[in-house]
């Protein structure tokens, strides 16, 4: 459902909440040892260009069982999981982690809601989760998005329970990313957030980073709700939904983050956020 375009939106974080009353509980929580953590919190950079859309895709294999424990030192950082929900009319988004999540994991999550200007979507809780403040592209479409990070505790939740406080919600989708060995203490070198104009999808510029750091690029667009998207360059793709594109890249030496601009089949506009993860 498409509403009167609004301009996109650089505002200021909320803030962490950190109480676990709020959680809904899964499948018994993380064990292991408690993690360490502040996750930071993104910048918001000016001008710029989305992508979005999430596919279900699982990336790569986890170390320890099912709610384990263990450690993540000496290891490189990797993707150990990434999906995507259904879409679905209603003011819940329901986030299940897999059960391989051990303590200090980062887990970056995006909640899309395709309405969410026309009905005035708030979040209603963060859930201990770092959150932009919403963030809708700049002149067109009618989405509102917000993107999260938490770095994973010893007995957090493994189900998150999203609310809106609007009831009139259509097309929300959340997709999120769990990477391991990323510092726990700082986990980013640079972050960016913001909205984006029609047309332009181009990565934020995060500048120079340290060998072995991860970047990481999610994007949205308010139109692609079937179509497909392409990795900016130097980048693969890991979600590919319509509304919801991801990707990365891993840096093997010091070096610039990788610019220039995915590509959304609809060409569109939407969000983006994208983060140099820091390695241990």
């Amino acid at each position: 459902m498409r509403g009167p375009a609004l301009a996109g939106l650089l505002l200021p974080l909320l803030g962490a909440c950190s109480s676990h009353s709020a959680y809904e509980s899964g499948n018994g929580g993380v064990g292991g040892a408690a993690g360490s953590g502040a996750s930071g919190a993104p910048t918001a950079g000016a001008g710029g260009s989305a992508a979005g859309a999430g596919g279900a895709n699982s990336g790569g294999s986890s170390t320890g069982g099912a709610n384990s424990g263990g450690s993540n030192a000496g290891v490189g950082i990797e993707r150990i999981a990434s999906t995507t929900t259904l879409v679905s009319d209603g003011p819940d988004l329901v986030v299940d982690l897999p059960s391989s999540v051990l303590p200090d994991d980062l887990v970056l999550v995006t909640l899309y809601v395709d309405n969410g200007q026309d009905a005035g979507a708030e979040l209603s809780d963060p859930l201990g989760f770092t959150m932009t403040s919403p963030l809708a592209a700049a002149g067109c479409g009618s989405s509102v998005v917000w993107y999260g990070q938490r770095v994973v505790q010893a007995g957090d939740p493994d189900t998150y329970v999203f609310s809106f406080t609007s009831q009139g919600i259509m097309g929300a989708t959340a997709a999120f990313a769990i990477y391991r060995g990323v510092d726990p203490s700082s986990p980013f070198a640079a972050q960016q957030a913001r909205g984006l104009e029609e047309t332009n999808f181009a990565l934020p510029n995060l500048g120079p980073l340290a060998a072995d750091s991860v970047v990481v690029a999610i994007f949205t667009d308010d139109f692609n709700e079937s179509g497909s998207w392409e990795p900016p360059p130097g980048m693969i793709e890991f979600i590919d939904s319509g509304s919801i594109g991801a990707f990365e890249a891993h840096l093997e030496t010091a070096s610039a983050a990788p610019l220039g601009d995915a590509v959304s089949s609809t060409n569109g506009c939407g969000t983006v956020y994208a983060a140099a993860l820091a390695p241990l």
